[in-house]
Formats: structure tokens, C-alpha cells, sequence
């Protein structure tokens, strides 16, 4: 039977918390080794600075290091004596079993900002024999009164004499692993080499594909049949997939071939997130028979059975009432060609009776999306045997997009915010031929084919961010219905910059913000797609998407549209709907009377918010501001041209703003003050002063800030 390797502590270096706690100004309690750290972290701040094969071990581990005790920090303080407990068995979900209880959020102090959903929990239990029993959970749900935890079994809350919100250090621990395991000649001849040799003893050509569209997308077909041959080993394969490529179904096809033609190897799927792996599972299941397929999942996912789709749960870990235990599944995981799960939770199969060299691909989807060294933990446990690489490595994502979201501010500027596909991205055997143009198919493939957007949406992000080279291939049935729409200022143009010159506020307390102007015109734009439809065409809400970049606009919005009854139309952040689509997309900018867009300016932001849509986008923001970014002016420019701005004519924007008030005012979204989470704004409150400092948060830019 299989049995667990103990993950070391890894504990942070004293050093590394001394400059954390110092906020790496040198102090006179600086010693010798506190003076060394400190000229490798500033050394790592400048700009420009990169990893490189002799610094690559080192640095990685320092800046994860730094982010492992600033988190540290910010949970520090979570901890409650004597925590007054509530069981609540009626919200325990029959279908995923365990107990649930709950502690009043007033009687969390200080540490309630801190506290999010998914987050860990521990319970010190006084014993009959004197002694302490201590049980582990997870924060089930977070709301403006209470805190729900969720156990696996139930427990007497009454005996609780000690419970604390707990930072997840298991990931840590897994990517420190990854480096200690990591030998030098590894780091040369996959990470940073300048060769590769390919697999000389496949030569696989001719396909039956399990998707006939295949064979008509060169792209798709290229990058298939070189996953298959292994023609960049040892380096990585990069699968470079821009916003609506069909990625996701490569990777299928390229799995499902695998599987079929070459009967004798296993395949490790990864992904950056569970909804991602999720996805990949099902489309498998459509071309390989289940019993050939492994989802596997972190224990902590058992609290959201209901959440996953019939099919996967039934090829998974979570299958059944409670549970498989630790060891059983295991087992399970060997007989089967394909296993899928999250980049962290692969850390879990280190160490585990699982033959060496099992695995000869390991495909790692929105690799974009990670840390460099998280991608480490499934290369490096999985793929690596006595200091060779055993496995082909295939890339999936794309470096234009959003990286990496770290919790650490001081971090951002450096490498550890860059994922290994950024990295390695136009550099070295990824450059284009100066000469042609073009990459290296034997280690890169850049899918072109659009099938998500409509031609006029794709347009400008395919020329500022992908060179031109995309092409519009969406079916008109999905992408063209909105055309024609009487509020479209030019019908044959499903884009709409509206402009508002709004006023940015913010609560005490709190450094995110919200603008009521732009959101009510978003509601305007609601209330007339849900009451009339588009061009006769009646939708259902969750065909509309709103993404804006301020977590506390985020939840003004999701407030506004709970008071109209309005539940299921999604108000995410741009991390949020990262790899996401819909129908229509509504943006709110926020920032207005400000020569600062502040974290607007990311170009990748930028991109991600852009390509979204399939048939109608809806841009809300305060055009004289906006236009203080060449980027955004980009879009200004593009919307002008294209007689796709409301209103425009030679009146001031404040004026065509003021003016489509008055046109709408009959329509109030609310009869009285709305409740005192939507903030106080013109009920009290708090305006922000133009210019507002440029770097936000990065819990922010997950949809999250301090007070949520």
C-alpha cells in the first residue's frame, strides 16, 4: 500500500523575517547574514533584474520566502480564545455531508478582514482526559454577519477552547520541495537551455481526430502532432493560446491521440485552478473511455461536490458519500493512463508508490496564470527521475494575459510575479526567426482561429496585443445577434463606449473604490436588455457579464442588482473572468477626473477585459481620463472612428452624460437607501481626492481588499 511522504516544515529563515519585519530598511539589529539578504532582495528589486542559471535556485526560494512570512503576518493575529460557536446542521448540503457551525463576525476583533472563504481552520478541542484534540476545517462561507466553518464530521462546539484562521503553508512547503529537489544540470537543459533534441523515435503523421475541425486549423494540427512526437524534448512545448483559440480543446485532442496511439504511456494533466481542470476532465471524458481517467482533488474540495460536474465527481477522489481515504485513492491513480488535478495539489503524488517514469507528458494549462516555482512542483516531482527529465513538458496559456497574483506588494515588481511561460516567452529557442517571422514549431505553436468574438471585437486587441495574427472564426449564430441593436450608436458595430464623468469614493476604512454614476448606467444597460431583449432577441442574466477592476465596485454592483431581483448576472474582477466568456460583457472603469489611471495601465488587464465578449462589449468610463493612458486612448480612438461612442457630437462629455441621466431618470434602481454594506456614498459617503496613488493591491486585483 501506498505510503505518504512527510512534507519537511521548511521553516522561514530568521533572517528573512527579520528583514520582513524591518520592512527591508536596514536596521542596527541588521547582523551579517541579515546585510547578505538584504543586498539579494535589492539586487532583485532592480529593474531588470532576471533569473539566471546560477542565481535561479536561490532567488527562487528567497522571494517565496518573503511571501511565505508576509502572509504569516497577516494571519498572525488571527486567533480566538474561547470562541463562542453555533452548530448549524441545517446548512450542511445532504449531498456532501460533514457539519457546519458558525461564529459571529462581531466577535472576531480585528482578525475578521483577513478571514476568506476557502481559508483554513483549526479547533483546539478540550478532551475528557484532560488532554487537547485538535481538528482541522475550512471557511465555507464568509457573509456580513457570520462566519460558517465546515468539518468533516461533527464535534461538540461547546469544547472548543481555542480556534484559529490558519495561512495554507502545504503549497509552500511543496514549491520549496520542488527546488530542493532540483539538481543543476536540470535547471541548464530544460529551464534555460539553448538546445533541444527532440524524441528521434516517434514520427507520428497521419490522424483520425476525435474533432474533425481539426484537419481545416493548421495551428491546432501542428501543435498536436508535435506534443504527440515530443519534438522539443527536453525542453518545454509551449501552446500559446490568445483569448477564444480553442486551447482547451488542443489540449483534449492532443491527450486523446496520446492516449489512443501510443497505448503504453500516461498522461498528468495540471492545471492553475480547479474550474480549469475541471473543464479539461470533461472533454476528456467525451474521447477516453472513464475508467482511464483520474480527477483528483484536494480534500478541501469535498465541501463543493455539488458544485462539480456529475461526470467528473464520478472519476474522482470525491466520488461516493465521504472521502476516499488518503491511501485508496492512491492506488486508484496508478491503473489509469490520465491524471488530471490542480499544479499544488500534484505535489501530493511526490514520494507516493507511484513507478518511477509513470508519466511520459505532464501538460500544465494556464501556466501563465503561476508562480514560476508552483510550476516547478509538478515538473520537477513527477517528471524528474535521478536528475534527468523523464517527461515532456508541455506549456499551456498565454504571457499576454494576467500573470501571477501575489499577496505581497513588495514583490511585484519582481521576478517572482513572472510565470515560467512569461519567462521563457519570445526569448531564446521561443524568439521569432528574425528572418521569417515566424517561431520554431519543434517547441512553439501560436493558435489563431477566434471562435469566440465578433470580428469588430477582436479587432483592436488582436492588432495591439497579438501582431494581427488572429482570425476571426466564431460561427455568425454566436457572435452577430446584437448587431442591428437600437442602442448601439453604430448599428453595424456591436461596441459601446459610453462615457460618465462620475466621482470615485471610497469607505473608511478601506482603499478600494466604487463609482455610482458608471453603475448605474451599467444598470441602465440591464434594465433595458433584460425588460426588451436585443434585436428580438429575450436573454437570460447569465448571459451578461460586468467585470470592473475594484473590488468594492464589484460588490456596489452585486448589491444594486440583488435589489432588482437580478442574482444571476456575474460582477467578477478581471482575475475573475480571466479564461471566462459571455454573451455580452459590461465594464465599469471607475476612475474618473484623475490624469492616473492606476492599475487601468496594465496592458495585460487591459486584454483580458477586451476579449471577453462574443456579440456585444460595453465599455463605462470617463473618457478624459482615460485617454491619459496611450492604451485606453487606443480604444478611445478605435470606438471614435467607428462611431461607437453614445452621444457623441460636439457637446462636452459631461454634458452627454448629464443629458442621458435626464433621459433615464424615470428609471431608479432603488425607492430608499440602499443597505449599509452598498457603502454611503450620497448616503454618507466618504469622496476621494483626484489623484490616487497608482499601485493597488494585488488582493485587490483578486476581487479582494481588506474589508471585504
Amino acid at each position: 500500500m501506498a505510503r505518504r511522504q512527510q512534507l519537511d516544515d521548511y521553516e522561514v529563515p530568521a533572517a528573512v523575517k527579520t528583514l520582513c519585519a524591518t520592512n527591508f530598511k536596514r536596521t542596527d539589529a541588521y547582523g551579517p547574514e541579515e546585510d547578505a539578504l538584504l543586498a539579494k532582495v535589492t539586487e532583485a528589486k532592480k529593474r531588470g533584474s532576471q533569473l539566471t542559471m546560477e542565481n535561479y535556485r536561490e532567488q527562487l526560494k528567497l522571494l517565496n520566502q518573503i511571501e511565505d512570512e508576509h502572509l504569516a503576518k497577516e494571519f498572525g493575529e488571527n486567533v480566538v480564545v474561547g470562541p463562542s460557536l453555533e452548530p448549524r446542521r441545517d446548512l450542511v448540503d445532504p449531498v456532501v455531508g460533514g457539519f457546519k457551525c458558525q461564529i459571529a463576525k462581531k466577535l472576531l476583533g480585528s482578525c475578521k478582514a483577513n478571514i476568506k472563504e476557502d481559508g483554513g481552520v483549526r479547533m483546539s478541542i478540550n478532551r475528557y482526559d484532560g488532554g487537547i484534540k485538535k481538528i482541522t476545517g475550512t471557511v465555507d462561507n464568509v457573509d456580513a454577519h457570520n462566519v460558517t466553518i465546515w468539518v468533516e464530521k461533527e464535534f461538540d462546539v461547546h469544547n472548543v477552547n481555542k480556534l484559529e484562521f490558519l495561512v495554507e503553508r502545504t503549497t509552500f512547503q511543496m514549491e520549496y520541495r520542488a527546488l530542493e529537489l532540483l539538481e543543476q544540470n536540470v535547471i541548464k537543459n530544460v529551464f534555460f537551455a539553448d538546445s533541444y533534441t527532440g524524441n528521434k523515435s516517434l514520427d507520428y503523421m497521419s490522424f483520425e481526430w476525435f474533432r474533425p475541425s481539426i484537419a481545416s486549423n493548421p495551428e491546432q494540427a501542428q501543435a498536436i502532432r508535435n506534443i504527440l512526437n515530443q519534438t522539443s524534448f527536453p525542453v518545454p512545448y509551449v501552446l500559446f493560446g490568445p483569448p477564444g483559440t480553442g486551447k482547451t480543446s488542443t489540449l483534449a485532442e492532443a491527450i486523446g491521440q496520446i492516449y489512443k496511439l501510443r497505448p503504453s504511456v500516461n498522461v498528468l494533466a495540471v492545471a492553475t485552478s480547479n474550474s480549469a481542470a475541471n473543464e479539461l476532465t470533461s472533454r476528456l471524458l467525451e474521447i477516453i473511455p472513464e475508467d482511464n481517467v483520474y480527477r483528483f482533488f484536494a480534500r478541501s474540495c469535498a465541501r463543493k461536490k455539488r458544485d462539480i460536474e456529475k461526470e467528473v465527481l464520478d472519476v474522482s477522489n470525491l466520488r461516493g458519500s465521504t472521502v476516499a481515504d488518503s491511501q485508496r485513492f492512491y492506488e486508484k491513480i496508478r491503473p489509469c493512463r490520465v491524471v488530471l488535478c490542480t499544479a499544488s495539489t500534484a505535489g501530493r503524488l511526490v514520494g507516493m508508490d507511484i513507478p518511477k517514469e509513470h508519466f511520459s507528458y505532464i501538460f500544465i494549462d494556464e501556466c501563465g496564470s503561476a508562480k514560476e516555482i508552483s510550476s516547478l512542483v509538478p515538473i520537477v516531482g513527477v517528471g524528474i527521475n535521478e536528475g534527468q527529465i523523464t517527461a515532456s513538458i508541455v506549456l499551456a496559456g498565454d504571457p499576454r494575459q494576467l500573470g501571477p497574483v501575489i499577496p505581497c506588494k513588495y514583490l511585484n515588481d519582481t521576478t517572482h510575479s513572472v510565470s515560467l511561460l512569461e519567462r521563457i516567452a519570445d526569448k531564446g529557442l521561443y524568439a521569432k526567426n528574425p528572418l521569417t517571422g515566424e517561431y520554431d514549431p519543434n517547441v512553439i505553436t501560436q493558435l489563431r482561429n477566434n471562435f469566440r468574438s465578433h470580428p469588430a471585437l477582436l479587432e483592436l486587441p488582436n492588432r495591439m496585443f497579438y501582431a494581427g495574427q488572429l482570425r476571426a472564426k466564431a460561427s455568425p449564430d454566436k457572435t452577430h445577434w446584437a448587431v442591428g441593436w437600437d442602442r448601439l450608436p453604430n448599428r453595424a458595430f456591436p461596441l459601446i463606449f459610453h462615457p460618465v464623468v462620475g466621482e470615485i469614493k471610497q469607505d473608511e476604512n478601506s482603499s478600494s473604490m466604487y463609482n455610482e454614476q458608471e453603475a448605474e448606467q451599467v444598470l441602465s444597460y440591464v434594465d433595458t436588455i433584460m425588460n426588451d431583449g436585443i434585436c428580438g432577441k429575450k436573454l437570460e442574466q447569465t448571459a451578461i457579464g460586468i467585470i470592473t477592476p475594484y473590488a468594492r465596485q464589484v460588490r456596489y454592483l452585486k448589491d444594486l442588482l440583488n435589489m432588482r431581483g437580478w442574482k444571476d448576472i456575474e460582477v467578477g474582477s478581471t482575475e475573475q473572468y480571466q479564461g471566462r466568456e459571455k454573451p455580452i460583457m459590461l465594464m465599469s472603469t471607475v476612475r474618473t477626473g484623475s490624469k492616473s489611471v492606476g492599475f487601468l495601465a496594465d496592458t495585460k488587464r487591459l486584454n483580458v477585459s477586451l476579449t471577453r465578449a462574443q456579440a456585444l462589449m460595453i465599455v463605462v468610463g470617463d473618457p478624459e481620463t482615460l485617454q491619459n493612458n496611450r492604451h485606453w486612448e487606443k480604444l478611445l480612438q478605435y470606438c471614435r472612428r467607428n462611431n461607437a461612442v453614445f452621444g457623441r457630437s460636439e457637446k462636452p462629455a459631461r454634458q452627454v452624460v448629464r443629458q442621458d441621466r435626464e433621459r433615464h431618470s424615470e428609471r431608479r434602481f432603488y425607492k430608499k437607501a440602499p443597505p449599509t454594506n452598498v457603502g454611503r456614498s450620497r448616503f454618507g459617503g466618504k469622496k476621494v481626492q483626484p489623484e490616487v496613488g497608482e499601485v493597488e493591491s494585488k488582493m485587490e486585483r483578486l476581487g479582494l481588499d481588506g474589508d471585504c
